[in-house]
């Protein structure tokens, strides 16, 4: 009895149906890989736009709030150059609007905005998602120092 040279059809098979499972786990990551970047990143946003209005470089001060759409701001160390946070209901957008027509977005897929006269920023995303904080940039004109204890009211008499 002589032997074939060769693969059984279950060898075959087996060996078909291994390259398909293996086949269909790569392609499932690389199809992740391929849409994770066009998921937005509300916390990163959050996080980024904060940084950016809290930059030294800038040294922005609040100039007048309109706290359901846009709060005015003064770039304090760039000249004076006045800017405005803005929010877009319709785009769903949140801006850094010169007074000159320039933009940079700062937030997107935003549902809410308000700014308060305490500067607590509150932002809720499409997603139902609410990040508040109070900006530590101070009233144009009303720049506070607390290392200078004898101005401040509750101390001095």
């Amino acid at each position: 009895m002589s032997r074939r040279k060769g693969f059984t059809l279950i060898e075959v098979v087996i060996a078909l149906s291994t390259l398909l499972i293996v086949g269909s786990f790569f392609y499932q990551g690389r199809t992740n890989l391929l849409r994770r970047p066009q998921m937005d990143l509300p916390t990163v946003d959050w996080y980024l736009m904060l940084r950016e209005l809290e930059n030294p470089d800038h040294h922005f001060a609040v100039t007048d709030v309109h706290t359901s759409r846009r709060v005015g701001l003064v770039a304090q160390k760039s000249g004076g150059k006045y800017y405005y946070l803005v929010f877009s209901v319709k785009s769903g957008l949140l801006r850094l609007e010169s007074k000159h027509g320039g933009m940079i977005v700062m937030m997107r897929h935003v549902r809410q905005f308000h700014f308060g006269l305490d500067h607590v920023m509150t932002v809720t995303t499409t997603r139902g998602e609410t990040y508040t904080a109070k900006l530590l940039i101070p009233d144009e004109g009303r720049v506070t120092d607390e290392t200078a204890i004898g101005d401040h009211p509750a101390i001095s008499n």
